[in-house]
């Protein structure tokens, strides 16, 4: 599965998404967990030992227009497995 390089866009957008809900915190922080302390990469064949905090950043920002359109998301699905609806 080709699921791109760690420096992609849409690689990064998801490593800030699952980063903040594991391991919430800067994108600094969440760029040392997925560096040093996640098998993340390891589990989706992506090396992120030469992710820059700047690609964290740029994800970010281009995430920010939808933040409440994935929160809705994450807590929908979170309730529907959890059965909570």
């Amino acid at each position: 599965m080709d699921v791109g390089s760690a420096q992609d866009g849409d690689v990064c957008a998801m490593a800030n998404i699952v980063g903040r809900m594991v391991q919430p915190g800067s994108e600094r922080r969440t760029n040392a967990w997925l560096r040093y302390a996640s098998a993340l990469g390891e589990m989706l064949g992506i090396d992120f030992g030469g992710l820059s905090d700047m690609a964290l950043y740029l994800a970010s920002d281009g995430l920010l227009g939808y933040r409440d359109a994935i929160e809705r998301q994450l807590c929908g699905a979170f309730m529907e497995k959890a059965n909570f609806r």
